[in-house]
């Protein structure tokens, strides 16, 4: 199986693991319990490529990087790769896009910039629908 196959996959158990507590828009709590794994493979459900690190430390790819965030139950999301000019003059427009397929999949999500002007997001879970 290769990986857009597998994400596909894995993406479909999250979405029966909401189903089955009740509600497909938010997530579950079984995610909550894996922050920085779930936002993660939402983003790359969404088809956004993940920052990789080559065998010997070095940034070898662009994209997102999770991590958890200083917050409680909360991730951060920054944009990364390996020409560190042009990763921060894309990260506010890629970030969007993070921003824009995290909200499509039930997480909320807010750009900050950092002094020095470094961009990152803040990846909460959305609020559950009012009934």
């Amino acid at each position: 199986m290769d990986r857009p196959q597998e994400v596909a996959r894995a993406w479909a158990g999250v979405m029966e693991i909401r189903r089955l507590n009740g509600d497909t828009t938010v997530p579950a709590p079984w995610e909550l319990a894996r922050m920085e794994w779930s936002v993660a493979l939402a983003l790359e459900a969404a088809g956004l490529p993940a920052s990789h690190v080559d065998g010997r430390g070095r940034l070898a790819r662009v994209g997102y990087r999770v991590t958890r965030s200083p917050g409680p139950d909360a991730a951060r999301v920054e944009w990364r790769g390996p020409d560190a000019f042009a990763a921060r003059r894309d990260a506010p427009t890629r970030l969007q896009d993070c921003r824009a397929a995290l909200e499509r999949l039930g997480w909320a999500a807010t750009l900050y910039q950092r002094s020095g002007g470094k961009h990152f997001l803040t990846v909460t879970p959305s609020p559950a629908p009012r009934v």
